[in-house]
């Protein structure tokens, strides 16, 4: 489930090549790195974004600047982590494309 959220291939013929199980483990490696680097960017370090906006921002300055860099923080720390944890996936189903064509995938049921 995990994996079709970031668009990783998957069919009953990729379940028994070594090469996906490969990517499998290599997609889960990336993963973890990337999510224990986002915890020490973003929650342990004391030059976090987030404080940065928070300190950066004077008092009586303009409500919606300060709205609009809080808006743009808040994206990025979402959409930045999914883009990442997306790449993988998409280059794996390039690759599969020019390897295989659409052989990899399951034929539907007619």
């Amino acid at each position: 489930m995990l994996l079709k959220l970031f668009l990783f291939p998957s069919s009953r013929y990729l379940q028994d090549k070594w090469w996906h199980r490969l990517a499998k483990v290599v997609w889960w490696a990336w993963s973890i790195l990337l999510v224990y680097t986002w915890i020490d960017l973003f929650v342990n370090d004391a030059g976090s974004p987030w404080r940065k906006v928070a300190s950066g921002v004077p008092l009586g300055g303009d409500i919606s600047s300060e709205v609009m860099a809080i808006t743009i923080l808040a994206l990025m720390t979402i959409l930045v982590p999914y883009f990442t944890l997306l790449i993988p996936g998409l280059i794996y189903r390039i690759v599969l494309f020019v390897a295989t064509g659409e052989t990899w995938k399951d034929q539907k049921a007619v």
